[in-house]
């Protein structure tokens, strides 16, 4: 697929972030529900999960609508599984984006980078040490593109934990279009585990 200019991909990327989100909004709160216990069951049958020694997950952002998988964090720590949630360094000149082993979800708290974030002092993962990367998404692609909210956290992440790791991104269904503006960085995730299916761009799945 031939990418269209950068100028043209962040317009349209733009635009489908404000339609995506509305849509997404629109949803009723009984109905988000539903479907994120439907992805939820859904990530627990994968083999990559049940196999995973360190996980990372997200704490979404309900207010948006985000994919609810909370239930997901007491289902790995009974496994014996290392949970792990994205942080944001802000201290350097550069931000830094990475995850963090967290012992008590409780800990998680906004520390003023728009979502709940790991205590500072507890240990940064490296690679080796994430199995599998659980990413949220505002729209996905089947080919496992995936539209954030514009930060470039996942893109950037994610190219120092694969591999070994693999990322899953989680969505309703209602959010997979047939094809997202793409540029040259962006990290398209190695399966979609939407409420109603999976789609395996790559063919990884037995």
């Amino acid at each position: 697929m031939k990418r269209p200019p950068p100028s043209t991909a962040v317009d349209g990327k733009s635009e489908l972030r404000r339609q995506l989100e509305a849509a997404r909004l629109g949803l009723s709160s009984p109905d988000r529900a539903l479907r994120s216990r439907r992805v939820c069951e859904k990530l627990t049958t994968l083999r990559w999960l049940s196999e995973a020694r360190g996980v990372a997950l997200f704490w979404p952002l309900l207010g948006r609508g985000e994919v609810d998988i909370r239930p997901l964090d007491l289902t790995l720590r009974d496994a014996g599984k290392t949970v792990y949630y994205p942080f944001v360094d802000s201290s350097q000149l550069v931000r830094r984006f990475g995850f963090r082993e967290v012992r008590v979800p409780t800990t998680l708290m906004g520390r003023g980078h728009g979502f709940a974030e790991p205590d500072p002092r507890e240990a940064e993962a490296e690679r080796g040490d994430l199995d599998l990367v659980v990413v949220p998404a505002l729209g996905v692609a089947p080919n496992g593109h995936r539209l954030g909210h514009g930060a470039g956290f996942y893109d950037t992440v994610l190219p120092a934990h694969r591999p070994p790791a693999r990322a899953v991104v989680v969505a309703y269904d209602t959010q997979v279009v047939d094809e997202l503006p793409v540029l040259e960085h962006d990290q398209a995730c190695d399966l979609v585990v939407t409420d109603e299916r999976l789609l395996d761009p790559l063919h990884l799945l037995p």
